[in-house]
């Protein structure tokens, strides 16, 4: 017998051969007197085949074996199985013919003597079962051929028979059909509202589904105050009274920016009581509290309750929280910030307002909000960015989801004019 090395020896080796593949057995003993630890491989010619690892006991005796596809071997190749390269620490080099019909080796299949297995008897019952299924699946088959067949027969009859009258009456009966076709769709049906923005309506079905949570995202400087004073303004025209919220800025100065931005003076719309701004900023402790939980929910029930004796003070329709992001920052567990959120969301929809909530994206975030929570919890996202353009900068839009609306998909160019935010067509 050959020796791997000088611990390790090959006992016996043969060959299995079926249809597609072959199993090149080897058994290996150790013959010294502690354990041993070897990887061993398997070339042909110069194609490596695989590799096994084995720990063999002192006087133990290990098979391994390697799988060969039968195209491989109808070249003759040597076969080569060492534990290091192929030259070196060789156990066995020998082509695979000589590899067959060597004495030592048991091969109990040859390609050209191939014994075919018997097949296995299926039970009775088994087998009474597979026929009953395979009778069924052929009377399926024929059923839903002679159907389809039928099919085409009727309509080659009716083909032939038709007058010019009966066109035409199949003709007028098509258009009708077409006309029902043309019916509203069901995200067509539900009620919406202007979101102020020019030319944005027309690229979601009409508008903002009423009732539902929108979220308008972007970094800095992308216009998400821009577009909340104009869905505040586009209600306001339309005699639908808003609540603008602010977490971050104080009242007169998103008043002043607005003011800026479109010369729009929303004094007299708080007047006739078709505007309410709001500034409720969270409170942070000066010095580590206890019990944080505590204080999030009383901030989180504050909120809540001056904003819904707002809506109730005018019967706002339309809600602006601008932003969310900062909730999300003064919350810092992510639990409670779902929940938190979770608790605005749900008071608002019972209010039956429809709510636009802006969200900041970190510089450095390819993701639609800074927590990465409220996208997932809102109706809408809106997506703003301030993309460079040649030398120059261009503001976007796409709405990346809207539910119960067919909606454009695209980048849409946007600018920030005197007469208002402006969507253009590309």
């Amino acid at each position: 017998m050959k020796y791997l090395t000088k611990d390790l020896k090959l006992d016996a080796f043969r060959t299995l051969e079926e249809q597609t593949k072959s199993r090149l057995e080897f058994k290996i003993s150790n013959i010294s007197g502690k354990k041993k630890y070897e990887f061993i491989k398997l070339y042909l010619e110069t194609n490596y085949v695989g590799l096994k690892y084995v720990d063999i006991e002192p006087e133990e005796t290990k098979k391994i074996a390697f799988k060969v596809d039968n195209t491989a071997l109808t070249s003759n190749p040597t076969i080569y199985l060492t534990t290091q390269d192929k030259e070196d620490g060789v156990l066995l080099k020998r082509n695979y013919n000589a590899f067959r019909k060597q004495k030592e080796s048991k091969t109990v299949q040859k390609l050209d003597q191939r014994e075919e297995k018997k097949p296995e008897k299926m039970p009775k019952r088994l087998k009474k079962e597979y026929e009953d299924l395979s009778k069924r699946k052929e009377e399926q088959k024929k059923s839903l051929l002679d159907s389809v067949m039928g099919s085409f027969r009727k309509k080659e009859k009716v083909e032939e028979e038709v007058d010019e009258d009966k066109v035409q009456e199949t003709e007028e009966s098509e258009e009708q059909t077409e006309e029902e076709r043309k019916e509203l769709l069901p995200s067509e049906k539900v009620d919406r509202i202007t979101t102020g923005i020019i030319n944005l309506d027309q690229h979601m079905q009409g508008g903002l589904v009423q009732g539902t949570m929108n979220l308008v995202t972007g970094k800095t400087g992308t216009g998400k105050t821009a577009f909340c004073a104009s869905f505040l303004k586009g209600g306001a025209e339309n005699k639908s009274p808003g609540v603008y919220v602010t977490t971050e800025e104080r009242e007169e100065d998103i008043k002043a920016d607005i003011r800026a931005m479109f010369g729009w003076e929303f004094d007299h719309l708080e007047e006739q009581e078709l505007v309410k701004i709001l500034s409720i900023k969270p409170i942070f402790p000066s010095k580590e509290i206890q019990n944080l939980n505590r204080l999030v929910r009383s901030y989180i029930s504050n909120l809540l309750d001056q904003v819904m004796h707002a809506v109730e003070e005018i019967n706002a329709e339309r809600v602006i929280i601008d932003s969310v992001s900062i909730i999300e920052m003064f919350i810092r567990d992510e639990y409670m910030s779902r929940v938190a959120l979770a608790s605005l969301l749900n008071k608002l929809r019972e209010a039956n307002v429809t709510a636009v909530l802006t969200g900041t994206v970190p510089e450095t975030s390819q993701g639609l909000s800074g927590g990465g929570i409220i996208e997932f919890l809102v109706d809408t996202v809106i997506l703003l960015e301030f993309v460079p353009v040649a030398e120059d900068h261009q503001r976007t839009i796409t709405i990346r989801k809207m539910r119960r609306t067919d909606h454009n998909v695209n980048i849409l160019p946007m600018e920030i004019t005197p007469d208002g935010v402006k969507v253009f067509e590309i």
